[in-house]
């Protein structure tokens, strides 16, 4: 698995360290929201509607 960031990349091979990081991307993928409530959540930060 290679993890990229903003000074270069890491790979990684141990078992133990791949599913760590997969763990945390599926819990960020989770926790995304979907193209449409994305596109709304922009659209009203752009106009300066925020949530409380």
């Amino acid at each position: 698995m290679l993890i990229d960031h903003l000074r270069g990349g890491v790979f990684l091979e141990d078992p133990e360290d791949v599913e760590a990081f997969a763990m945390a991307y599926d819990a960020v993928a989770d926790a995304a929201l979907d193209v449409d409530a994305s596109r709304e959540m922009i659209k009203n930060y752009l106009e300066g509607k925020t949530r409380d």
